[in-house]
């Protein structure tokens, strides 16, 4: 029998904490002992002042690290959502030279009430003004943890951080608490004792005792993907480069991660929906799918003829000519915010079809009227309705072009495609396509049928469709009144978002 375990979940129940940080560290084979602290790891700064606009706050915090010095935050005297922040560990590189005698007396895990203030004069804004050792419990600034701030007050066993901002962080009393790239933050479940050591068991499997440790100073390697165990010391280990032996850790934390949201649900939800009507393309002599094309074309006429100091001709001579009058009079107008505009527009939801294929075919405003000139081919503002694998093909095509923060994203310099980086990205780039997308077949959900209060998607049909659930979830986490405009049928779905949400008990 493996007592491990059993030693583990009693101690779990104990809620000894120090115990518990002993007896992980036996099983974790982090075998050398916290080092004493290093005065030249840090910056004394004598009688630091206040900068005109600082901030000082009081923190709760664990010794997490000594060479260097690394306090954990375990609770904050501030209130507002900037105080989430600072649960975390924090690497120390300022310090109020009048604490030079105290900091050798620092041992690991030690329970300490730290003042940070925003300081002028120093390498680092952010300074250690005051700190005392705390020999019994605490008197904590928030009644219960996770009261506005610091979900956890055991400390931090294990943390695993990836460039994306996703973070995964097992606390000593097996609590795990888990923020996905949009910084939404589930902390109800947490690691049963056998879980938690198959955890730590993988630690001296990946030989993590004898990786290189880095503790990296702030600048971009900060946000590199890192795995740290706290246990008798903070050893934080870099990813890139030990990939194969790091297998196992990270097996098991995706584990943390599936137990972390095994009690959330997706929610689907839409804003207004608007009946739209079609028009079948009349022109055959102007194909609507080949439209864009012609366009493209006629442009190049143009610029070619400018630089040769010609007038244009070719395509640009077929282009520049008007479409007949009765058809611009059924168009929905161009230049203005589609499609929610302050001038009324009888045909502000028509569509041209094409055989299978919609487009959203817009006019100038001045088309038509006395002395105005936009009423050509030329003019008309075209957008495709495509699926979002499409729709997602073009957006990176146009991002090549003209890089958007919302269509592509470079990590650790590798580009990485609008398809597959919609985790990483903040928002999603089928938000901003004019017209909208169009819903695809196949998919559990039908628009029509979702209730004002939403409808839940499960995992399997999340795992069917990722293209579109995948950019809907980047769109909900855009911001709460943004999504993505869907044509589905002869409706078009205003603001269509997908949320990840906790059950309640």
């Amino acid at each position: 029998m493996n007592i491990k375990p059993l030693l583990l979940a009693a101690i779990i129940a104990s809620a000894s904490v120090p115990a518990l940080a002993q007896t992980a560290c036996e099983i974790s084979g982090q075998l050398r002992g916290p080092a004493a602290f290093d005065p030249n790891q840090v910056e004394f700064v004598s009688a630091p002042e206040p900068s005109p606009t600082g901030l000082s706050f009081q923190t709760i915090s664990r010794v997490a690290g000594l060479q260097p010095l690394v306090l954990e935050t375990l609770d904050v005297s501030l209130d507002d959502r900037y105080a989430v922040t600072m649960c975390d560990a924090m690497r120390i590189y300022s310090v109020d030279a009048r604490l030079r005698d105290l900091l050798p007396q620092l041992r690991f895990n030690d329970t300490v009430k730290a003042t940070m203030m925003r300081a002028a004069g120093g390498k680092q804004t952010l300074v250690l003004s005051g700190l005392e050792k705390v020999a019994r419990a605490p008197k904590y600034f928030h009644e219960w943890a996770g009261d506005g701030v610091c979900p956890n007050r055991t400390g931090t066993l294990v943390a695993y951080t990836r460039p994306s901002g996703e973070t995964i962080i097992v606390h000593n009393d097996g609590a795990i608490s888990y923020q996905d790239a949009h910084f939404n933050e589930f902390n109800r479940q947490r690691l049963d004792p056998g879980a938690l050591t198959r955890l730590l068991q993988s630690f001296p499997t990946a030989g993590f005792d004898v990786l290189p440790d880095q503790m990296p100073p702030v600048d971009d390697t900060q946000s590199q993907a890192a795995i740290a165990l706290v246990c008798g010391r903070h050893q934080r280990v870099m990813v890139a480069g030990h990939e194969a032996a790091l297998a196992p850790v990270l097996r098991n934390l995706d584990q943390a991660k599936a137990k972390a949201l095994s009690e959330t649900y997706y929610l689907l939800t839409y804003r207004k929906r608007h009946e739209v009507a079609y028009l079948d393309w009349p022109f055959p002599q102007m194909p609507l799918e080949k439209m864009e094309a012609l366009q493209e074309a006629s442009m190049r006429e143009c610029d070619a003829a400018r630089k040769e100091k010609r007038r244009p001709g070719g395509v640009h001579l077929v282009m520049e000519q008007d479409a007949p009058a009765w058809f611009l009079m059924k168009l929905p107008l161009a230049y203005f915010d589609y499609p929610e505009g302050p001038r009324e527009d009888p045909h502000r939801y028509v569509y041209c079809k094409a055989g299978a294929r919609i487009f959203r075919v817009e006019k100038d405003p001045g088309a038509g009227e006395p002395g105005q000139h936009c009423s050509s081919w030329d003019c008309l503002e075209l957008t495709e309705a495509l699926e979002p694998a499409a729709a997602l093909e073009r957006a990176e095509v146009a991002a090549k072009a003209e890089p958007s923060c919302c269509v592509s994203t470079s990590v650790n310099g590798s580009e990485k495609s609008a398809k597959n980086a919609a985790y990483e990205r903040l928002c999603s780039p089928l938000m901003g396509i004019h017209g909208g997308v169009r819903w695809p077949a196949g998919t559990a959900v039908e628009l029509a049928k979702v209730p004002a209060a939403g409808q839940r998607v499960d995992e399997q049909e999340f795992a069917k469709h990722p293209d579109l659930y995948r950019e809907l979830l980047a769109a909900g986490n855009c911001g709460k009144d943004v999504g993505i405009d869907f044509l589905d049928g002869s409706t078009l779905y205003r603001t269509v978002r997908l949320v990840r949400l906790e059950r309640t008990k």
